[in-house]
């Protein structure tokens, strides 16, 4: 319980801070306004989205709010409704559907709703059961909610002149989600808009069997907040914090999981464009790429410089950004048949870290991606752990202790990968700091032309522990030459039902990354046992291992862009 509250005092910290830079982006503005809000989905003042509707307000569309939808269990559900002017009788018009965020509600879109509207879209916004004013529990995208989509479609047939042959839905976080699940569980859904959603509810938050603490007490928190929680939802993160009925956490959180349904997008070869951010550690990037990959009909993917949901606030004020600008050429050619050029260009474009420049690729995983693979290599007389280009050939085992943490880290949760992407400001590690009783670094040689990272790094370990369970927390940083480290990317893993003492063999996928080592650079792996985004299984002292036996290597593999 006090590791709880101590990260969930230290998370409200942080979201009553406000930074801002000299020359940011729309985007890292809106990022800066999120560090103003006690919530994990984008939230901006209502005056302020109030100015922004006004502008748009120009007489070219009506709006209805106050507007009830009655489910088919009898929850009613609040909702609001944009219609284009001067709709001519007889005529049927493509339909859009938003579905809020978490701890948000039904007018959380007007303005998009309202440009949408002023080109010829009927508009429909509602507030997921349990959030708002709409009755009911929260439900996290299950039955209960994909109930109350089919009751908005019937609501936009009865009332309004709909094509229903091109209705769309789009939503940010929660609402991206459900945009998903209703691509591929709704056929009168044609196409989805689905910016910094999951893919995979389990493995957002229990991820290598690994509690997203900070996330997940925050979602509750807010979720509590501003909505009516159904109590299963605590339950379930306490069942994950707490390792227990497991298996029932999973079966919950498949039916909720768009990666269950992907064979129904795939059988009708629905349009799907995702767009999501590097440095969500909510949704991690990781199992988008995979789902992305896994899609076979049309399909886009941008990944964005960003935590949750940063990249995409900036489209609820009607600021043009990269991504609402593509969104709204998606729906005009699947919706409406304008020849806009979306489709003609490469389908997959991913921000470099601390850059604003974009790689675009024709395919994921790019045709010319490889792997580069260091070994490491155990310590030895006058000889420092190391990362090498060859087999590691000598024997050896790196011991340290949990129960305390080094001075390797993702930052400060939330803060740190929001001045990270927004703001170009790193995380920084002074490598001789970590302590090797609690720790071990593996330093590379030097890469004279440097590196081009893009993907998914990947580490094979074989540890020891002298307990049934343990935590191993990998992180990947480019050194320089006075030992000084910048954060690449991190992964962690957490494993339970160990045989004290004997070695297991584990791989820690590193959330997917774009970054380019400076020629010259030289990389560092850091392993320890805690980082302040994940529960830990055990914060008592006692001895893990790392081993390093020339007959079974432990490697790192980069994917790489020579």
């Amino acid at each position: 319980m006090k590791r709880k509250t101590r990260a969930l005092a230290l998370v409200l910290g942080l979201l009553s801070l406000n930074y801002c830079a000299p020359e940011q982006s729309p985007d890292d503005v809106a990022a800066a306004m999120l560090l103003t809000q006690p919530s994990p989905e984008p939230r901006v003042n209502r005056e302020t989205i109030q100015l922004a509707f006004d502008e748009q307000n120009d007489g070219s569309f009506e709006f209805e709010k106050d507007l009830w939808i009655e489910s088919a269990d009898g929850t009613r559900i609040s909702a609001n409704v944009f219609l284009p002017a001067g709709m001519q009788s007889g005529q049927k018009y493509p339909a859009i559907v938003f579905v809020n965020s978490w701890a948000l509600n039904e007018f959380e879109y007007i303005v998009p709703a309202a440009i949408l509207a002023k080109k010829g879209y009927i508009v429909l916004s509602y507030s997921t059961r349990g959030f708002g004013k709409s009755e009911g529990l929260i439900n996290v995208a299950g039955p209960a909610d994909m109930q109350d989509l089919s009751a908005a479609l019937d609501w936009l047939e009865e009332h309004t002149p709909v094509d229903v042959n091109n209705i769309g839905m789009a939503g940010i976080s929660y609402g991206a989600g459900i945009s998903m699940l209703g691509l591929a569980r709704e056929n009168r859904v044609k196409t989805a808009v689905a910016m910094s959603g999951w893919t995979d509810l389990e493995r957002s938050l229990y991820g290598n069997e690994s509690p997203r603490m900070v996330w997940g007490e925050l979602l509750l928190l807010s979720g509590g907040l501003t909505g009516r929680m159904d109590p299963v939802i605590r339950e379930n993160f306490n069942r994950l914090l707490d390792h227990r009925e497991v298996d029932y956490v999973r079966q919950w959180a498949a039916e909720r999981s768009a990666k269950t349904y992907i064979d129904a997008i795939n059988e009708n070869r629905k349009p799907l464009y995702i767009s999501n951010n590097m440095q969500d550690n909510l949704f991690a990037p990781n199992g988008i790429l995979e789902f992305y990959q896994n899609l076979e009909g049309p399909r886009r993917l941008d990944i964005n410089q960003g935590i949750h949901a940063t990249a995409e606030i900036a489209g609820l004020l009607g600021i043009s950004n990269f991504v609402w600008d593509n969104a709204y050429a998606w729906f005009d050619y699947w919706l409406k048949g304008e020849d806009n050029g979306i489709m003609d260009k490469n389908p997959v474009t991913i921000q470099r870290k601390f850059s604003k420049d974009r790689d675009e690729y024709s395919s994921w995983p790019p045709e010319d991606l490889e792997t580069e693979t260091l070994y490491l290599r155990p310590s030895g007389w006058f000889r420092a752990p190391s990362l090498d280009d060859d087999p590691n050939r000598s024997s050896g085992e790196e011991r340290f202790y949990n129960g305390m943490d080094t001075w390797a880290s993702t930052g400060i949760p939330l803060l740190s990968p929001i001045l990270e992407s927004h703001v170009s400001a790193p995380v920084k590690l002074y490598l001789p700091s970590v302590s090797d009783l609690h720790g071990e670094v593996f330093r590379s040689g030097t890469y004279w032309s440097g590196l081009k990272i893009r993907g998914v790094p990947e580490a094979k370990l074989r540890v020891r522990s002298d307990k049934t369970s343990a935590q191993f927390v990998v992180y990947l940083y480019e050194r320089d030459l006075l030992d000084w480290g910048t954060l690449i990317t991190h992964g962690v893993v957490t494993l339970h039902g160990l045989t004290p003492g004997a070695a297991t063999e584990v791989l820690v996928d590193l959330n997917a990354v774009s970054y380019n080592l400076s020629p010259g650079s030289r990389l560092a792996l850091v392993v320890d046992t805690f980082d302040a985004q994940y529960a830990s299984p055990d914060r008592a002292s006692f001895r893990v291992s790392l081993d390093l036996p020339s007959s079974a290597q432990s490697e790192l593999t980069i994917p790489v862009i020579r």
